[in-house]
C-alpha cells in the first residue's frame, strides 16, 4: 500500500495530456518484438511497439512528444507519438487504393504517407471509374498506432 504523499514532486498522467518523453532505449522482449523505452517528465518508464512508428524518425536520445492515448483498468498507460505528417482535426487527400460495394454502402481503402491501408465506410455509390487512380479528402479523426483514423469530408 502507497501512502498519499507517496507521488508528492511528480506528475500524474492524465488521459488527452501531451508531453514531453524520452526515448531511452529500444529493446527486444519475449515476443520477439523491439519495443522503445520512453521515460516520462517523472522518470517513469513506458514501452511502445517500435515497428508500428518505423517512419517517425524516432532515435534513442531524442525528446519525443507524446499524447496520453488511454489509462486502463489496471493503470497501463498507452501513449502515441506525434504523426510526423498528420495532425487529428485537419484535413487531408488520401490516394484511393480499392473500392468495395456492399449492400447499402461503399468501402474505400486508402493509403497514408507510411503505405498503410485505411478503410473508410461511405453510405452512399461512389462511381469506380470517377475514382480510380483519386484521393479522396478525408478529416483526421484521431491517430492511433501510428495510423490516422479518418471520416470522409462533406
Amino acid at each position: 500500500m502507497t501512502s498519499a504523499d507517496s507521488n508528492f514532486g511528480k506528475q500524474l498522467l492524465r488521459e488527452g495530456d501531451v508531453l514531453d518523453f524520452y526515448l531511452r532505449n529500444l529493446v527486444k522482449l519475449q515476443d520477439q518484438q523491439d519495443y522503445f523505452i520512453l521515460e516520462d517528465p517523472s522518470g517513469h518508464k513506458h514501452f511502445i511497439e517500435a515497428g508500428i512508428y518505423n517512419g517517425y524518425g524516432l532515435e534513442v536520445g531524442c525528446k519525443v512528444e507524446c499524447r496520453v492515448d488511454r489509462i486502463n483498468c489496471t493503470g497501463r498507460i498507452f501513449l502515441e507519438p506525434r504523426h510526423p505528417f498528420y495532425t487529428a482535426g485537419k484535413y487531408y487527400d488520401f490516394p484511393i487504393i480499392d473500392l468495395q460495394y456492399l449492400a447499402e454502402k461503399t468501402v474505400v481503402q486508402l493509403e497514408d504517407v507510411f503505405l498503410n491501408r485505411l478503410e473508410i465506410e461511405v453510405f452512399r455509390k461512389l462511381n469506380q471509374q470517377d475514382l480510380e487512380g483519386k484521393q479522396l479528402r478525408c478529416k483526421v479523426i484521431k491517430i492511433k498506432k501510428g495510423k490516422p483514423e479518418v471520416e470522409i469530408a462533406e
